[in-house]
């Protein structure tokens, strides 16, 4: 169950990417300057990009920070992004929690389709373990929009 507690947790932790004014996407903060997110929201491509710009869009301050990729496995759609400037006081690390129980579980995260800017929340369920340590997911089909 997502509790209140937990979705201000995960908002806390929430980066919003940006090549110039578009939003391209969302990643989480996973340590106190390093960021996950897909490959495919910092970039269409396979060459990771030099640098990327970002913010915290639940942070009151709107402030634009800037990171390099560290990490990049375009093959397992997976950016790793390092802060080059320090996070918002307010702003508090989301850290994986590793799990070996993929069977039936749920899902929420938060994103920003390319149609919906201001973003909102997905829902969907985890099928379950898949070769080469991938995980299956299912998004639920009742909602307004899919998440990229």
């Amino acid at each position: 169950m997502f509790t209140a507690e937990d979705e201000a947790r995960y908002q806390a932790a929430l980066v919003r990417f940006y090549n110039g004014s578009k939003i391209l996407g969302a990643g989480i903060l996973v340590a106190e300057q390093y960021v996950l997110t897909c490959a495919h929201v910092l970039t269409r491509t396979t060459t990771a990009p030099d640098a990327v710009t970002l913010d915290f869009p639940f942070n009151a301050t709107e402030q634009k920070l800037t990171g390099t990729v560290e990490y990049w496995n375009p093959e397992r759609d997976l950016a790793g992004v390092r802060l080059l400037d320090a996070a918002p006081a307010d702003t508090t690390p989301l850290p994986l929690q590793p799990s070996s129980n993929y069977v039936n579980g749920r899902f929420r995260v938060y994103g920003f389709p390319e149609k919906h800017p201001v973003g909102g929340w997905a829902l969907g369920r985890v099928i379950g373990g898949a070769t080469e340590d991938l995980v299956q997911i299912q998004g639920d089909t009742d909602q307004w929009h899919t998440l990229d």
